[in-house]
């Protein structure tokens, strides 16, 4: 249950900051009408999403990775506010591209902020497909927003499209987590050998944390060498490191383990 919860909350947060530019798009002839827009001037309004959230990535990401949970709540409350604001405003092409601005900035936030709420939630084991049902929110989005101008656009007016949304982002910012507490990660069950699923005596394996490549000569044997060095977290608080060697050889194809050195910091 704890996983649906983290995988539902992911994607609703990257959907719902993708749905403001993807219904710009989709109603854009609708929004053109109305401010009297060239298909120039409608693509430079447009590229305000991309263009802010782009450059801000970078430095959001940094701001998602020392408050995570909290940069999931501003993500969604930029989002908000700038539905709330086309919806209600945004009477010029200028104010409008300011809302995609605020758009694109809690886009970038929402992409940095779930990955770190799924990759420290979610056991390895399901990361991947987690990940992938999360990213598929994206052209859901866009469904979404094409089928919004039919049967909302069309009907009521394009701003009700954004003002839907609006009542979705409220309701998912009530049920974002405050703190990724309760979402702890398990520790990992003991694996069996190799060294893509190694966790030894139930430590849990950590990223690869430096990968070399040389070439090393055995005889007349050339083969290609990789240096990886493996770090878990041990029950004793501390982290060891395992430096060990896979080899690949044309004339032995099979990868073999050969550990060099492991020492505890």
């Amino acid at each position: 249950m704890r996983r649906v919860r983290v995988t539902t909350v992911a994607s609703s947060v990257v959907a719902l900051g993708a749905v403001p530019v993807f219904l710009t798009g989709a109603m854009g002839v609708q929004i053109r009408a109305e401010f009297g827009l060239g298909p120039a001037g409608f693509g430079i309004m447009l590229s305000a999403f991309h263009v802010s959230s782009a450059l801000a990535s970078p430095a959001l990401g940094r701001v998602a990775e020392s408050r995570p949970a909290m940069s999931m709540r501003w993500a969604v409350t930029l989002t908000l506010v700038s539905l709330v604001g086309i919806a209600l405003g945004g009477r010029s092409p200028v104010l409008y591209a300011g809302f995609l601005i605020g758009t694109g900035l809690g886009f970038a936030l929402a992409q940095t902020s779930t990955n770190l709420f799924i990759t420290r939630t979610v056991p390895a084991s399901n990361r991947a497909t987690v990940l992938g049902i999360k990213h598929a929110a994206i052209p859901l989005a866009a469904l979404l927003a094409g089928l919004a101008v039919p049967t909302v656009a069309v009907t009521i007016g394009w701003r009700w499209a954004f003002a839907i949304a609006a009542g979705g982002a409220t309701l998912l910012w009530a049920r974002l987590p405050k703190s990724f507490t309760g979402f702890s990660n398990p520790p990992a069950k003991d694996g069996g050998g190799g060294i893509g699923n190694y966790s030894g005596h139930g430590q849990q394996f950590c990223p690869w944390r430096f990968l070399g490549l040389f070439r090393s000569r055995n005889g007349h044997r050339r083969g290609f060498c990789r240096i990886l060095t493996v770090r878990r977290r041990c029950f004793s608080n501390c982290h060891e490191s395992h430096v060990g060697m896979v080899s690949r050889s044309p004339f032995n194809p099979g990868l073999r383990w050969h550990s060099v050195a492991s020492d505890c910091w």
